[in-house]
């Protein structure tokens, strides 16, 4: 009966060790996740800028208020250029061939 106990006891103790064992990996794992968290933080805040959209028409002493107006133009082009699915999917491996791809849907959108 005693021998019983002991063995109990001791498959406890390797539960209780492998359940540690794993606390302790899971802690590891998430200190690890924590820094590269931080860390990437840190470099997206280096990164911010802030960004007068005002500054081109300001530089050119033109209107705000014109400039913001014809931009929707320039966006509609590229929304355009999404429908052309070899633009899209980006079938042409060499850059080359992708920016004449481009060249050539972007003329057919503007004569269309």
């Amino acid at each position: 009966m005693r021998d019983d106990i002991l063995e109990s006891l001791e498959e406890q103790a390797k539960l209780h060790e492998r359940k540690a064992k794993r606390l302790r990996k899971n802690m590891r794992n998430r200190r690890n996740f924590l820094e590269r968290n931080r860390e990437f933080n840190e470099l997206i805040n280096r990164l911010k800028v802030d960004v007068d959209p005002y500054a081109y028409a300001k530089k050119h002493n033109l209107n705000p208020e014109t400039v913001l107006a014809k931009r929707h133009k320039v966006e509609n082009l590229f929304a355009k250029l999404k429908d052309w699915r070899r633009i899209t999917m980006r079938y042409d491996r060499c850059p080359n061939l992708f920016k004449s791809a481009i060249y050539i849907a972007a003329t057919v959108i503007f004569w269309i």
